[in-house]
């Protein structure tokens, strides 16, 4: 977590505190952060010229004095600042103009949080049998930039440094001062939004180094993963260097053409097809990679996730007033409520030793991966939706007892599917159709369905007639 914002993030969703410091940015990451020209704008030049007086000293003049200042090597962003407006030197090189736009730059990056003279060590982040995971969702793109391109050239220099020690072991040249050399071990960068931090269109801080640490980093032990949505928007340097490529559904004509071009080996007409590649289901994904003995390509199907997810859309919670039923609704609920249903013979649900929440991601992509054709048929177009409900108690015969009432409001049963013990029901009601999983947990019962319609209007009809059988008590 940045170290601006690390104070105000709340306990449980925070380890510890992330800081780079100024002076292990080169003139060219802070061009790139602020958007300059190294050479074509004399803020470039300008910040050169600042960098290189705080590691030699300069002479600064303030209040009619003038003091020598002496070489820095860790330095503050308001060391900066202040060489910037106070070297003697500068007012006759640069317009004022220029050293105001780099002071309200410089001020701006002060206030990102993610500077400090105490750095995080990469041993802390690069460690082994560990994930670290440093979450930069807080900063805006120019400053992620910046933190994973350092982050990419501080683990590639570590790792170049091991590796040639470990070569001149084998030679017998190792330096037997040298200690503790192997502190950071063969490392797996992963990276996020690839096409936001190596653009194929202008440059960021992280654009020369990920592609360096693509290009340099097998030899040194320095593995890269980068996900993007958009591989048509991403730098061709470092696509060209992809060893496996995994592609899951794409819509846009572009981004298919990119996974064409950069699949890493030969992609049979089928596995290529436009129309193929953006029909591939939640949790299909194609697979392309190539060795020195072996060239291939072949679909894949990814397990339903257990573990949270973070990247879900954040539904607003709907208010509004208490339903009232008019008298002949009264009269139907009590003559329904009259029967005793009969429980159907299905399997039992199984029981799930984790939190809510997670059982409740865990029913939904179920359906997700395995179903969705049955919702949304090839040649339909068929409108679709997801609900989840939570019911405070565990009963083991909810799935009879829904089904029971699904049938009394005409919802018909085309099959019951066993899914690692997890019994799925898929259900049709007229055009209507409806999957339907639930799961017991230690303190609750997690329902949830999906649904899918012909029109769009009919999808919050069933809601409502599935909320109407749930709220029904359970016997």
């Amino acid at each position: 977590m940045p170290i601006g914002v690390y104070d105000t993030i709340p306990k449980g969703t925070r380890d510890a505190a992330f800081a780079i410091r100024p002076n292990e940015l080169s003139p060219e990451d802070w061009c790139n952060t602020f958007g300059l020209d190294m050479y074509k704008s004399p803020q470039g030049a300008l910040l050169i010229d600042i960098i290189k007086a705080i590691n030699i000293g300069y002479v600064a003049e303030g209040q009619g004095k003038r003091e020598s200042v002496p070489p820095q090597d860790n330095y503050t962003i308001d060391d900066m600042k202040h060489c910037l407006e106070h070297n003697v030197e500068f007012p006759g090189k640069y317009r004022s103009s220029s050293i105001r736009a780099l002071v309200m730059h410089l001020e701006a990056a002060r206030n990102w949080g993610i500077f400090s003279t105490t750095a995080t060590p990469i041993q802390s982040l690069s460690a082994p049998n560990r994930v670290g995971v440093v979450d930069v969702s807080f900063l805006p793109d120019y400053s992620r930039a910046l933190v994973v391109g350092i982050l990419a050239r501080k683990i590639l220099e570590e790792r170049t440094k091991i590796a040639r020690h470990f070569k001149a072991e084998e030679l017998g040249e190792a330096d037997p001062r040298q200690t503790n050399v192997d502190k950071i071990p063969v490392t797996w960068l992963m990276v996020d939004e690839a096409h936001v931090l190596v653009p194929s269109r202008g440059k960021t801080a992280a654009s020369e180094a990920l592609v360096e640490y693509a290009k340099r980093g097998r030899m040194p032990g320095c593995a890269l993963v980068l996900c993007t949505q958009q591989p048509h928007a991403t730098d061709d340097r470092i696509l060209s260097q992809v060893d496996v490529l995994v592609c899951h559904n794409l819509s846009f004509n572009d981004d298919i053409s990119a996974y064409r071009a950069r699949a890493p080996s030969f992609l049979p007409s089928e596995l290529s097809d436009q129309s193929f590649v953006r029909r591939l289901p939640a949790g299909a994904a194609v697979i392309a990679d190539q060795s020195m003995t072996t060239e291939r390509a072949f679909v894949m199907q990814v397990r339903p996730r257990v573990s949270e997810h973070a990247g879900r859309i954040i539904r607003p919670k709907v208010h509004g007033p208490k339903e009232v039923l008019s008298e002949d609704e009264v009269n139907l609920e009590e003559e329904r409520a009259e029967v005793v249903p009969q429980p159907i013979n299905v399997p039992r649900v199984p029981s799930l030793l984790i939190r809510n929440s997670l059982a409740a991601d865990y029913l939904n992509r179920v359906i997700k991966y395995r179903f969705s054709e049955y919702l949304q048929p090839i040649g339909e177009k068929r409108f679709t939706q997801n609900f989840t409900f939570l019911l405070p108690e565990v009963e083991h015969e909810i799935l009879s007892i829904l089904l029971e009432r699904l049938a009394r409001i005409s919802y018909t049963i085309d099959e019951i599917k066993d899914i690692d013990g997890m019994p799925v029901v898929l259900l049709h009601n007229e055009e209507a159709k409806l999957v339907l999983a639930t799961c017991l947990t230690e303190n609750a019962t997690v329902v949830t369905f999906s649904s899918s319609s012909l029109e769009e209007h009919s999808l919050g009809e069933q809601a409502e007639l599935v909320s109407r059988v749930l709220r029904q008590q359970i016997p």
